[in-house]
């Protein structure tokens, strides 16, 4: 058995599992199909760790601080509740599995290759059939994998060493989980992977298999998640054009816009092709929303290939930023460069960069004062609604009754602080 027992724990009879992950919208996915495994095996899903019998963390290791949040939550777990019987799976797992036995951080240890080997060590209970709870995992949009791996190998990621090569789910399959989570009650789905631009099945690609969703499926939204610049073709926003149900809303990553930088990042595109790329989409969709994510002090990164960065987004309408600090990774190429750029510089051009992403946020936001949008109802807090239209705008409202889990027309009133999200009001 790959999860070997440490400190001979006792093994527990309880059915209760708290489930928890960290990290990217594919951790959620396979967090959510595990979740619905676990029901239809008849565990019961815990909203408290102190009464639980199982904590299963879904972790995460792109960062060494997302390392560090996922062996805090280890922690955490056991201080909560001292007869819990920690699982850790994923990322971390696959990375340093004998660490977390060597600290007393867990009790059982599955990388991303023997990821679902951890049944395996549950104590057998009655079959359910009552399927996962709509919005168990805090969100109404359901998250469905539709890929594994990645051989790009960019010399800041450790990625592909952590979940392999390629791996395609199949179309059949892929089409019945859109289904099943339609069935649940969702009215939302993003598919994700670890890069979801290379799904293929025999001659298929990932345009054939949103037609195939959109052919076989009532589900009213579908989302992508991240693609690359190389990745955004007519035949694919040919399919966007001429469906309401897939949501303008596109994530590509920059990293940054100098031509050098991106080369020692062995990103596979140049910014003049990344360039075409958004001007496609525009041309295709004016009015699609498109983030993306930035890395500052990369090796050898100058101040002029910053300022080039910067430039290049301030210039460009982004509806969000996503700004990360380079964080080096032991086993990446970029590891090994020389010219590793201070802290101190990195923290001042970081602080230049999340100055730009509040003004783009506020830009985008403002563009919908006055307008009627669809929006997706997850849940409410302090009496106020709130949910993402399918551009992924952000939007708050108050109702006259309840509307969660509804797709409903929102007028956009006004901008909150930043604008991190609007104020809205129901417009039937």
């Amino acid at each position: 058995m790959a999860g070997n027992i440490c400190y001979n724990h006792a093994m527990q009879l309880g059915n209760r599992v708290y489930v928890d992950f960290l990290g990217c919208k594919l951790n959620q996915a396979e967090v959510e199909q595990i979740s619905l495994d676990l029901t239809g095996k008849g565990f019961v899903l815990s909203k408290n760790i102190g009464q639980s019998d199982y904590y299963i963390l879904n972790s995460c290791a792109v960062t060494s601080e997302a390392e560090s949040k996922s062996r805090a939550k280890l922690a955490r777990a056991k201080r909560q509740n001292p007869q819990i019987i920690r699982v850790l799976i994923g990322c971390c797992g696959q990375k340093d599995r004998e660490k977390y036995f060597q600290n007393g951080l867990v009790e059982y240890v599955f990388g991303n290759l023997d990821k679902y080997d951890f049944f395996a060590v549950l104590p057998p209970s009655p079959p359910s059939h009552l399927g996962l709870p709509q919005a168990f995992l805090g969100r109404k949009r359901s998250f469905v994998q539709i890929q594994e791996g990645c051989d790009n190998f960019c010399s800041f990621c450790i990625v592909p060493l952590l979940r392999g090569k390629p791996v395609s789910f199949p179309l059949s399959q892929i089409v019945a989980t859109v289904k099943n989570r339609f069935k649940l009650g969702y009215l939302e789905v993003t598919l994700t992977g670890t890069e979801i631009g290379a799904y293929r099945e025999g001659e298929g690609d990932l345009v054939s298999l949103i037609q195939a969703i959109l052919t076989h499926t009532e589900i009213p939204r579908l989302r992508l998640s991240s693609l690359q610049p190389t990745e955004i073709t007519d035949s694919l926003l040919r399919l966007f054009k001429d469906s309401p149900r897939l949501c303008p809303h596109f994530h590509i990553p920059l990293q940054s816009a100098s031509n050098v930088i991106l080369k020692k990042m062995n990103r596979m595109y140049t910014i003049e092709q990344y360039s075409a790329a958004l001007n496609r989409i525009w041309q295709w969709l004016p009015q699609a929303a498109v983030t993306t994510d930035i890395i500052v002090g990369f090796p050898t990164e100058t101040n002029e290939e910053f300022q080039k960065t910067l430039d290049f987004c301030r210039s460009t309408s982004f509806s969000r930023l996503h700004v990360f600090a380079y964080n080096k990774r032991p086993g990446t190429k970029a590891s090994l460069l020389d010219g590793q750029i201070n802290d101190k510089y990195k923290k001042e051009r970081m602080a230049e960069f999340l100055e730009l992403a509040v003004q783009k946020q506020s830009n985008f936001a403002q563009k919908h004062l006055g307008a009627t949008v669809s929006v997706y109802v997850e849940g409410s807090r302090n009496g106020l609604y709130e949910g993402y239209a399918p551009d992924y705008l952000r939007v708050c409202f108050p109702a006259r009754r309840d509307v969660s889990g509804q797709i409903i027309n929102v007028r956009v009133d006004s901008l909150a602080s930043q604008g991190q999200f609007v104020w809205g009001s129901e417009n039937f």
